[in-house]
């Protein structure tokens, strides 16, 4: 019933039909896609919406999710210098790619490729940002990615503030 609310608002902000917001939600919830939606209108820039892979992906409910930050899945091992980076891309509205260590709910990390753009009203101010993320863990070789979850490999490094490219060349 949020979600359902939540895209009758954005059909609305975004002058779409209202006839539109239902067949919108139909067809997000159909994508195969691992992605968030949020609102830049409102204070804290909360999650309004949430695909089932994303879930999946973090271990959290949608209801869990729904109405908070992204920022509950940094942790210790969040590189501050990409969130920072991440953090200037939102506030000048602008499309951005990084590779963030996350955490799932259980507090197993996970190496997150993410990819985000505004979605603009028809004024042209923002008015949501779409997030799409990819599990990159499984895609490095054993070592790089006990050190993506925070272990020492072989080398005696971790994988803090490194790209997947470094970590997968190991």
């Amino acid at each position: 019933a949020a979600a359902e609310l939540e895209l009758q608002r954005a059909a609305t902000r975004l002058n779409l039909p209202e006839a539109l917001a239902p067949r919108l939600r139909e067809s997000l919830e159909r994508l195969q896609c691992t992605f968030i939606v949020t609102d830049a209108s409102l204070d804290d820039n909360p999650i309004v919406y949430v695909s089932q892979s994303f879930c999946e992906m973090s271990g959290y409910t949608k209801d869990e999710l729904v109405g908070r930050n992204c920022r509950l899945l940094q942790g210790p091992g969040t590189d501050l210098s990409v969130i920072r980076q991440v953090r200037h891309a939102v506030a000048n509205g602008t499309p951005c790619t990084a590779e963030l260590l996350n955490y799932k709910r259980d507090g197993t990390p996970f190496l997150n490729l993410l990819h985000f753009a505004p979605v603009r009203g028809p004024c042209g101010s923002i008015a949501y940002f779409v997030g799409v993320q990819t599990d990159l863990t499984a895609l490095l070789p054993e070592q790089s990615a006990r050190a993506a979850h925070g272990c020492t490999g072989a080398l005696g490094h971790s994988a803090k503030g490194r790209s997947l490219a470094d970590l997968a060349a190991e």
